[in-house]
C-alpha cells in the first residue's frame, strides 16, 4: 500500500498512539502542518479508502486505529525506492 507523505504523518501519529479521535489528531498535528480539521478528515477518508485505517463509533465520535503494521509499510516504502531509484536492483 503506497502511503502519501500527508497520509504517513497521520499514520505515524496513530502508530505512536495506537487510536485517535479527529480532533486529537488535528490538535497534534496543526503545528507542524498547518492542517484544519477539514484537511485531517480529507485525510482520513483517502486512509480508509485504502484499507490503511480503521475506526470506532464512540457515540458521536470516531476513533481512529491504523490498519496497517508500521514495518510493513516501512518495508513496502523501501522497496518502492529501489524500484523507483534502482530499478529493483540494489547492488548497482
Amino acid at each position: 500500500m503506497k502511503l502519501t507523505d500527508s497520509e504517513w504523518k497521520i499514520a505515524n501519529c496513530l502508530w505512536k498512539n495506537k487510536s485517535m479521535t479527529i480532533a486529537e489528531i488535528t490538535a497534534e498535528l496543526s503545528e507542524s502542518t498547518g492542517w484544519t480539521r477539514v484537511t485531517v478528515i480529507t485525510l482520513l477518508k483517502r486512509m480508509l479508502e485504502k484499507g490503511a485505517v480503521t475506526f470506532v463509533q464512540d457515540g458521536r465520535t470516531k476513533r481512529f486505529s491504523p490498519a496497517i503494521d508500521k514495518s510493513e509499510a516501512e518495508n513496502e516504502e523501501v522497496e518502492s525506492l529501489l524500484d523507483r531509484v534502482y530499478n529493483g536492483n540494489a547492488g548497482l
